[in-house]
Order: structure tokens, then C-alpha cells, then sequence
């Protein structure tokens, strides 16, 4: 009778057994009544030693009951394997521990052969379980990797310290399992090296995390896994250096990221992370994710990522730094497609995404919102694709040098910003470059130039495309010093203005000597003319400006330096505190029919004084010409005729004159023609000699066809002509 009250239970101590199951078995040959009714009570096996040779747990001895901490380690390698339906209990405290952290010629492993039918089950041995009430399973070490493999387990009401399953520089397989009511975690790793592979698992009502790791083994969380009811609905990821390529496939709970992590090769190699879509990194406060360094050139590393969500824990602007791709990245490694970047610039960062020098990235259909700097920022230089992408509810959108702006693509939007614009910085540009247009104005927070030392660079910006300046910024294009640095400018539709519309905010735009053709077409130039200043300075240089409206300027509309050649047609140019042009007398040829000069302080083109030794025609700007010395058209080669269009107007200011010719050299010869209500009016002064076209300023070959010259008339007479020998002067009706 004493044994019939046996429950077949298997104690295992100090290497003995003592099996009462075998003396039931022969109690109940003798005794049948007895055979029934201990063969139906349940066996129990209590294990209360290490296991040092491979041992197997059946369903024969089911359950299993560890009293205490229990190691599978000796240096014969043992593995514990646990076949399928088998029941293992753990009293409080208890623990089974595989491999050991000391010796690695003791090693031991775990085999779980469970089955979607027939699970294992790892519980408590409490009557009434609950969270924590066991330690956990450790792999340690010096487990065998190879021999760490566990399929359709359950573990249950552990986690006491370290959760469920504890991983220290191991490589357990876990696959078809499921974690649940941990007092702690599911599967919890404290080493860098700590790499269980988990697929298909389930974690439910842990209290802490279902799952930590470190970043560079999170390639080891495969598919399927799934999380209900945890304390906190993430994985835990300690950020750390990943020194390898690897992929990181996506859960159904973010990725929670509790320290900075560094995507960097060994040295001579490239670290490649690759995130697969679907998958949700969050980042707690002030942290990044580093994509290469800024030191060693020789350890680069790369991102990956398509349709993948970076952001912080919480969704508040600067929750976290945001993405740095580093000096020494891999550029063509660097490629976020369909990506949302969210929250960042945080701490010192100056964007959600930023890109140091020398460094470059891809971003193409992303979203970066809800920054509390630029959506994106860029040091200089940088090879920055952007396109297709959307910058909302950020302070800023875009922050770039004006010599990187080239890669910005089109398709991409701005709204929601504190500033909308796109933020470029001053710089010298020195490569080819087209401008694409955005929707939104290009913010010139620092003056540009176009130049290039021993080769030609041209800018290109496309139609439509608004660009502002920053208070004092100047637009120069070529170089005032240097003759090997060329540079040109081409814009069609273009508006150029400054980030205030009042008169003199910037500089202008300024066509240098050596600079190469540029073209003006349909573009608007206002508020410049800064510290009085011009619209457009352009010096011993002939671009094309047509179709041009320049507007609201201190100063002068524009200023052309002697010698400064440009074709000027078909502009609208008012609004200035000074004269629409001012050019010398020599370029005022450069004046094509068609301008509007209307509506500026001085409505005058102001011609400054000097010799006219090439041939040119003066057309009628609609004011008149108002030159401020003598012009003398002569030249001992060139010949020079002036023609004078019809209906132009010349206001003469005191003590200055035409003369035509030279009465002192035989080779200084001139010519001019003028007709129909061609004007030579004389503003100011009392008429004398000196004030006349004397004869001796008249030399060579003059016509003047119904031309009315209006000299302020003295008492005496309205002109005084006189022809010296060899000049001829023609057709001479004078009013």
C-alpha cells in the first residue's frame, strides 16, 4: 500500500537513480487492482544534478522537474535532447543552464524536437504559476551552437531576472515557439556576440520587452514572429558597431533603438545594412544611426532601405539626432527608396537626415516630416540625389551648398515647413550644374559664385525656378581678377529677389570680365542694388538680356563698366532710385529697341563721356540719352559712324558736347547721322562759344536731317555754325 501511493516520480541525484516505476510495474504483476491504479497516476522525474553525457527527457518520464540550477556542460560535449509532448517544470529560482562561460572544451547543447502537435512545454511547478516564478534557460558561451536547436517549444511563467530564454555569445535556433508570461522577457542577450535565431515565434504578455538584442545580430530575427499583450510593444535593440553586411527583416512591433548604432566595416571592407520593407526603427532621445565614419577611409559602410520608417520613440519634433551618413560612406550603398524619416534633429543635429563632406546618398520617394530642424541638411561637398520626395512639418526642408544643389531632382514637395524654401548655402560653383526647378523658392543665405580656375563651368537654371537672397548676397558669374576663371550663366523664366521686398536688400546679379555668355530670357530681377549698388553690374562682358524685367532697385537698373557689350532688348527696367542703364558712350550701341525704361528716379540713360571708336547705332530707349561729358566719335582705324535712330532724345549737360572727329589729328576721323526729330537738347547753362558744336568739333562727314536742336536758345542765336576747310556738313534744315 505504501507503494501505491507512489506517483512513478524518477529522483536523479548524484548521479544514481532509483526508479519506483520499475517496482510498480512488478508489485502490479502480483497484483492486478494494484496495476490499474498506479499505471494511471502520472510520472514525474525530478532532476536534481547536471547532465554531463547526452541524455534524453521522453514523454516516459514526463514531467521533468528541476529542483535548482541545472548545467548541461562537460568535457564530453553533452546534449540534452527533449522529444516531443515532454513536460519540464522548474521550482522557484531554478534554472537550466547549457554550455558553461569559462571552458570551452566543456560545451553542452539543447534539442527540442516538440511538434506543432505535441509542443514542449517549460512552465513552473507552482500550483498556481505566475510570471517570473523560474529563472530561465541560459545558453551561455561555450555552448555548442550546432547542437542549440529548439522547435514548437513553450515557455511559460519564467523570466525572473533575465527573461525566459537568456543568451550570452551563443547561437540557439529557436523556430515554431512561444514566449510567453515572462516576469521579464521572452528572449533577453547581453553580448554583442549573443545571436539567437528566431523564426515563426510568438511572444505574449511579457511584462518587460518580448525580445532584447544587440543591432549587429538582429539579422537573426527571421519571419513569422508575432507579439501580443507585452509591457512595451517593441523589440530592444542596444546599438552597437556592425562590422558585416547584413539584412534586418521587418516585425510586427518596431524596432526600439536604446543606444547609438554604427554601420562600419573592418578596415579595407564595407558594412552594408539592408532594412526590408515594412520594417519601423525608433530611436530614443538624442540618439542616431551613424552610416560610416568621418576618420578611417578604408571602413565604409552603407544603408539600404525601402519603405522603411525611421523615428523616434516619441512622434515629437528632435526625439532623436536622425540619420548621419558619414564622411567615409559608400554612396552607391546609400539608397533610401519610399522611406519615412520622421522626428528627427534632435540635440546638435541640423536635419533628420544629414550628410557630411565627401560623403553622398540617394533619396528617392521619401518622406521627412515632423523635424525640428531640415528635413534633410548638407555639408559641403556632397552628392546628394533627392527626388520625388516630401518635406512636411519640418523647421526647414532642404539646407545644401549652392555647388551641390545640381542633384536635387524634381518631384518633390514642400508644405507644413516653418520655412518652406530650401536653404542654400554660399559657395563657389565649379561644375556644370542645371538648377531643376522646385516648388518652392531657393533661399540664398550666402553670396554665390560661378567660376571655375583653368576651365569654363556654366549654370543652367530651369524655367519657373524662384530664388531669394539673404540681406547683402551678391550673384556673381565669372571672376573680376582672374583670367583662367570662367564662368556663365543660362536662365529662362527666372526670378531672382530678395527675401524682402524692399529696394537694395541684395547685392544683384554681376556679369564679371571674365566670365563666358550668359543668357538672361523672361527672368525678373528685384529689391537689389544693396549698400547702392545695381540691379546687374556687368563688366567687359556681353551677355544676352532680353525680355527682362528689372525692378525696384537701389541704385541703378543696370551698370555696364567701359567696354561692356551686352544685347539689351525687349526689358521692362523701373522702379530704381537712379538711372534705368548707365553705360558709357562707346556701348550705347548695346541698347536694342524694345526697352521699357520707364518709372525710376531718373528716367535717363546716363551715357558716360568718352570716345566712340567703334561704329554703332543709337536706338530710341523711349528717354533720353543724357550724356554726362564730351563724346567724340573718332578713331584712326576703326572709323567710327554713329548713327542715330529716329526719335531719340540727347540731353547735353553743361559743358559737354558731340564732336565728331578731330581737328587736331588728320587720323582721328568719325562720322554720325542723324535724322527726324532727332533732338540735341542742352539742359542747363547759358549759351556761349563753348556750349556750340564750334565748327572745330565738327569734322568729317555730318548729316543732320530734320533734326531739331534745341540749345536753351541765347538772345543773340539759336546755333553758330561754322565749316572748316575739307568737313562737310549736309542737309541742314535747322529749327
Amino acid at each position: 500500500m505504501t507503494c501505491s501511493r507512489n506517483t512513478g516520480r524518477t529522483i536523479l541525484y548524484k548521479g544514481s537513480i532509483v526508479n519506483y516505476k520499475k517496482m510498480i510495474f512488478i508489485i502490479t504483476i502480483a497484483l492486478p487492482m494494484l496495476f490499474v491504479t498506479a499505471f494511471t497516476a502520472s510520472a514525474e522525474t525530478e532532476i536534481t544534478s547536471n547532465i554531463t553525457i547526452n541524455t534524453t527527457w521522453d514523454l516516459a518520464g514526463s514531467p521533468y522537474i528541476l529542483t535548482g540550477d541545472i548545467d548541461v556542460s562537460a568535457d564530453a560535449d553533452p546534449v540534452l535532447t527533449v522529444e516531443a509532448g515532454v513536460e519540464v517544470r522548474f521550482n522557484s529560482n531554478a534554472s537550466l543552464r547549457i554550455g558553461n562561460n569559462t571552458y570551452s572544451e566543456n560545451m553542452g547543447g539543447l534539442m527540442v524536437q516538440g511538434t506543432e502537435a505535441d509542443p514542449v512545454l517549460f512552465t513552473s511547478n507552482a500550483a498556481t504559476p505566475a510570471p517570473g516564478d523560474w529563472e530561465y534557460i541560459y545558453f551561455m558561451r561555450y555552448a555548442s551552437d550546432a547542437d542549440c536547436s529548439l522547435e514548437w517549444a513553450v515557455f511559460e511563467y519564467g523570466g525572473s531576472t533575465q527573461g525566459l530564454v537568456y543568451v550570452y555569445q551563443a547561437a540557439p535556433e529557436f523556430n515554431n515557439c512561444t514566449f510567453r508570461d515572462s516576469g521579464t522577457r521572452g528572449i533577453n542577450c547581453s553580448s554583442t556576440t549573443s545571436a539567437p535565431g528566431v523564426n515563426n515565434c510568438s511572444f505574449i504578455d511579457c511584462i518587460d520587452y518580448p525580445i532584447g538584442i544587440y543591432a549587429d545580430q538582429l539579422y537573426r530575427l527571421g519571419s513569422g514572429n508575432s507579439f501580443s499583450g507585452n509591457g512595451t510593444a517593441a523589440i530592444h535593440v542596444t546599438g552597437n558597431r556592425l562590422y558585416y553586411s547584413q539584412t534586418w527583416q521587418p516585425q510586427a512591433v518596431p524596432f526600439r533603438i536604446v543606444s547609438n548604432v554604427e554601420v562600419r566595416g573592418n578596415a579595407g571592407d564595407t558594412s552594408v545594412l539592408t532594412i526590408a520593407p515594412g520594417a519601423i526603427l525608433e530611436f530614443e532621445t538624442n540618439l542616431q544611426l551613424n552610416i560610416g565614419n568621418d576618420s578611417y577611409s578604408d571602413q565604409l559602410g552603407g544603408l539600404m532601405a525601402e519603405n522603411v520608417t525611421f523615428k523616434g520613440v516619441t512622434a515629437t519634433a528632435g526625439a532623436w539626432q536622425g540619420i548621419l551618413f558619414r564622411r567615409y560612406n559608400a554612396p552607391d550603398s546609400c539608397i533610401l527608396t519610399g522611406c519615412t524619416i520622421r522626428d528627427g534633429g534632435g540635440g546638435s543635429s541640423p536635419g533628420n537626415v544629414r550628410i557630411r563632406l565627401n560623403s553622398g546618398a540617394t533619396l528617392t520617394g521619401c518622406t521627412f516630416s515632423n523635424g525640428a530642424a531640415f528635413g534633410v541638411y548638407q555639408d559641403d561637398p556632397v552628392t546628394a540625389y533627392i527626388t520625388d520626395c516630401s518635406f512636411t512639418g519640418n523647421a526647414g526642408t532642404i539646407s545644401l551648398m549652392a555647388n551641390d544643389l545640381l542633384y536635387l531632382g524634381a518631384g518633390n514637395s514642400y508644405s507644413g515647413n516653418s520655412d518652406n524654401r530650401i536653404e542654400v548655402r554660399g559657395d563657389t560653383i565649379v561644375r556644370d550644374a542645371v538648377w531643376v526647378t522646385q516648388t518652392t523658392p531657393l533661399h540664398i543665405v550666402g553670396s554665390v559664385d560661378i567660376s571655375l580656375p583653368d576651365d569654363y563651368v556654366t549654370l543652367t537654371i530651369q524655367y519657373g525656378a524662384e530664388i531669394e537672397f539673404a540681406a547683402a548676397t551678391r550673384f556673381r558669374i565669372g571672376n573680376p581678377t582672374y583670367a583662367d576663371r570662367h564662368g556663365a550663366l543660362h536662365a529662362i523664366g527666372v526670378t531672382f529677389r530678395g527675401d524682402l521686398a524692399v529696394p537694395g536688400h541684395w547685392y544683384g546679379l554681376t556679369f564679371e570680365r571674365h566670365g563666358e555668355s550668359s543668357t538672361l530670357s523672361g527672368c525678373t530681377v528685384s529689391d537689389a542694388g544693396y549698400s547702392s549698388n545695381r540691379s546687374l553690374y556687368i563688366n567687359l562682358v556681353n551677355p544676352v538680356i532680353t525680355g527682362c524685367q528689372i525692378l525696384d532697385g537701389n541704385g541703378d537698373g543696370l551698370y555696364l563698366t567701359n567696354g561692356s557689350r551686352p544685347a539689351l532688348s525687349g526689358n521692362q527696367v523701373s522702379g530704381h532710385s537712379d538711372y534705368p542703364i548707365s553705360l558709357f558712350a562707346n556701348d550705347a550701341g548695346a541698347l536694342l529697341p524694345g526697352n521699357n525704361l520707364t518709372g525710376n528716379g531718373i528716367d535717363l540713360v546716363e551715357v558716360r563721356y568718352g570716345i566712340i571708336s567703334e561704329s554703332a547705332v543709337w536706338e530710341n530707349p523711349g528717354i533720353p540719352y543724357a550724356p554726362n561729358g564730351t563724346c567724340s566719335v573718332l578713331d584712326p582705324v576703326n572709323l567710327p559712324h554713329l548713327e542715330i535712330r529716329p526719335g531719340c532724345e540727347i540731353q547735353l549737360a553743361s559743358n559737354s558736347y558731340f564732336q565728331v572727329g578731330s581737328n587736331a589729328y588728320a587720323n582721328q576721323v568719325g562720322s554720325l547721322f542723324a535724322e527726324e526729330s532727332c533732338s540735341l537738347i542742352r539742359l542747363q547753362g547759358n549759351i556761349t562759344e563753348g556750349y556750340t558744336l564750334p565748327a572745330t568739333r565738327l569734322m568729317n562727314y555730318v548729316c543732320l536731317r530734320t533734326v531739331l536742336l534745341n540749345m536753351v536758345a541765347a538772345a543773340d542765336r539759336l546755333m553758330y555754325w561754322s565749316i572748316s576747310q575739307n568737313r562737310h556738313l549736309m542737309e541742314l534744315p535747322c529749327v
